[in-house]
């Protein structure tokens, strides 16, 4: 009946239909996690409807390893799944988990950017700009989304630039560069 309810779009039926069944199974989940990942690929929303409550069961039965396996493995069947890679981003709260979290975040920020979403994806960038300063691809990241909000693109490379070394007279030297010479002010003079 679940299977059902998710694939013909009714969501909230589908995800309550889960919660009773997971309820009624204890410890026995796996066909429950195969269809999260069976529909990651067909109907997204309905998978991580799936994967989002058995993450639920997983953190309130205090299992965070679980949940953020279950999590893990839906992110991975349905790439660029942003509510999926925000609970993995979220489960990856704790300290033990640094690289993954990183991973994560990285794919959360590409994920943004296809969407269109700038503000977040400036937001993230930022974030893992200063996680890694050393990787160039988080100030590719930070430059289409600033792109994105409107600065034109040498002028957002510039304060990207900027943000990432924290110097504004390199920014504004980069930024002038990139607009080419300034009008000459007093065109006779050099007559």
């Amino acid at each position: 009946l679940a299977e059902v309810e998710l694939r013909m779009g009714h969501l909230d039926r589908g995800a309550a239909a889960i919660d009773r069944c997971l309820a009624s199974t204890a410890g026995h989940d796996g066909p429950i996690e195969a269809l999260a990942t069976a529909l990651a690929a067909e109907a997204p929303d309905a998978g991580y409807a799936v994967a989002a409550a058995l993450a639920r069961r997983a953190e309130a039965a205090g299992d965070h390893d679980r949940a953020l396996a279950v999590m893990e493995r839906f992110a991975a069947a349905s790439p660029g799944h942003v509510a999926a890679l925000e609970q993995v981003v979220r489960l990856c709260a704790d300290g033990f988990y640094e690289d993954r979290r990183y991973r994560a975040q990285v794919k959360l920020a590409d994920a943004y950017l296809a969407l269109g979403r700038w503000d977040d994806a400036k937001a993230l960038s930022e974030a893992l700009m200063a996680l890694r300063p050393d990787d160039g691809a988080h100030l590719d990241r930070l430059t289409r989304a600033l792109e994105g909000l409107g600065a034109p693109g040498p002028a957002a490379a510039a304060k990207a630039r900027q943000h990432r070394a924290g110097d504004s007279a390199l920014a504004d030297l980069i930024a002038s560069a990139a607009s080419g010479p300034e009008p000459d002010a007093h065109p006779h003079a050099h007559a």
